[in-house]
């Protein structure tokens, strides 16, 4: 993660492939950090992926980072509100995979 993080500026952020890829890689990461209850970069993480663009292809992606950093951040309330959107939208098989809001 530390790599990724200190060469923002030599990844090509208009490549689909590899922006699908990097969020996924993201994502574990965060999980991870979670579950070992660890905050190393999650802030730095943060700041990365609000640089990444919005493309459509990363919407869901964008969206579950968003959902493990309210859970870093105590914020049940958009937990909650993340979670639901996703099972409307027909997520919920990858809902039911996600940490548990304490």
């Amino acid at each position: 993660m530390d790599y990724i993080l200190e060469n923002t500026f030599t990844l090509d952020l208009t490549d689909d492939t590899m922006l699908i890829s990097l969020m996924n890689l993201i994502i574990n990461y965060m999980d991870r950090c979670y579950h070992e209850m660890r905050t190393d970069n999650i802030h730095e993480i943060e700041s990365f992926v609000e640089q990444v663009p919005d493309a459509y292809a990363i919407i869901f992606h964008k969206l579950i980072v968003k959902y493990y950093l309210a859970l870093f951040d105590k914020n049940d309330q958009l937990a909650v509100q993340i979670k639901n959107l996703l099972n409307k939208s027909g997520y919920q098989r990858y809902v039911a995979t996600l940490p548990i809001i304490k």
